[in-house]
């Protein structure tokens, strides 16, 4: 067993019946990047809370997944929109 990519690994029973555990060092939230897992980074990977937003909503972009904080307007009416679908599919 190789530790590569952000992943620890051991083998017990080789010979028998082999059990594999996985295993990574990486505290907090975790990325994948396509080859290997990393640490995600607050406010660039991930919302670091809502608090501090002057809307409350955050968005990202589909070319670098970049978080930024959404203006209200559209924004917020698309999120009104989806909690209306929501509450109206519990009925």
């Amino acid at each position: 067993m190789v530790t590569a990519n952000g992943l620890l690994g051991s083998v017990a029973n080789p010979t028998a019946t082999p059990a594999i555990t996985l295993s990574t060092n990486i505290n907090g939230i975790v990325k994948g990047n396509g080859t290997s897992l990393l640490s995600a980074t607050s406010g660039t990977h991930y919302s670091a809370g809502m608090s501090a937003l002057a809307t409350g909503i955050v968005k990202s972009t589909t070319v670098t997944w970049d978080l930024t904080i959404a203006v209200a307007g559209a924004s917020q009416r698309l999120i009104n929109l989806l909690q209306v679908v929501f509450l109206v599919r519990m009925l």
